[in-house]
């Protein structure tokens, strides 16, 4: 039958031979064969199969499917021989079978993360922020490798915590940044806002400080 790789807890091959793509990419590509008929799939593959491995890296970035940094040449055009090989019900076999697998480590990832945000969150009430900061920044990396709406709901939130300790800290530049990652994905975050604007206002930058400040009073005016 397909071989299936299995990861470890931390993401590394479990097994070894030819890995046949990383979790992401398998998720791209299962999307990208949701659609297809088995007579599709198989085309696809015998194209792939036909095609100068740097050329197919080339292609699968600018689709969308991201650079492939888990898989050399080598292992890229045996993964496409292997496919090439496949009936189409073993190529839907082997791509339920990442879907199970990605899925029992999306579910690892994130209850490490809670865990690490949840050891955060009572550092922060005793005061301890770098030690705080430690955890939200281990959870938060967790969680950035998925882009399912969860998990960026998720990471947003956790970059909040960063930012919150980074300003306790100090570190206004690392605050102002973290709060403006936060405000590329949520625009209307008024906390990203307000701590930015204090974090501008400890840098000498009032006239930011007055923007973000006035923003956030806009979206919130009952906000103190």
């Amino acid at each position: 039958g397909p071989r299936v790789l299995v990861l470890g807890p931390d993401g590394t091959s479990a097994s070894h031979g030819p890995a046949m793509a990383s979790p992401e990419m398998m998720k791209q590509a299962q999307a990208m064969m949701a659609n297809m008929s088995p007579e599709q799939m198989k085309q696809m593959a015998e194209m792939a199969a036909k095609m100068d491995p740097e050329t197919m890296k080339k292609m699968a970035a600018s689709s969308g499917m991201g650079a492939m940094p888990d898989m050399s040449p080598d292992q890229l055009k045996q993964a496409t021989e292997q496919m090439k090989n496949m009936t189409p019900e073993q190529m839907k076999a082997q791509m339920g079978a990442a879907q199970n697998q990605m899925s029992g480590q999306r579910k690892y990832y994130q209850s490490a993360a809670e865990m690490l945000k949840t050891e955060g969150n009572t550092l922060v009430k005793s005061g301890k922020y770098q030690h705080a900061l430690a955890k939200y920044e281990k959870a938060e990396s967790n969680m950035q490798q998925f882009k399912d709406d969860e998990a960026q709901k998720m990471a947003v939130a956790l970059k909040g915590n960063i930012s919150l300790c980074h300003l306790k800290l100090g570190n206004y530049r690392d605050c102002r940044k973290v709060c403006s990652e936060i405000l590329a994905q949520d625009a209307q975050n008024v906390k990203a806002l307000f701590r930015r604007s204090q974090a501008y206002e400890q840098t000498d930058e009032p006239g930011k400080a007055y923007r973000d400040l006035r923003k956030a009073a806009k979206l919130s005016p009952k906000d103190e």
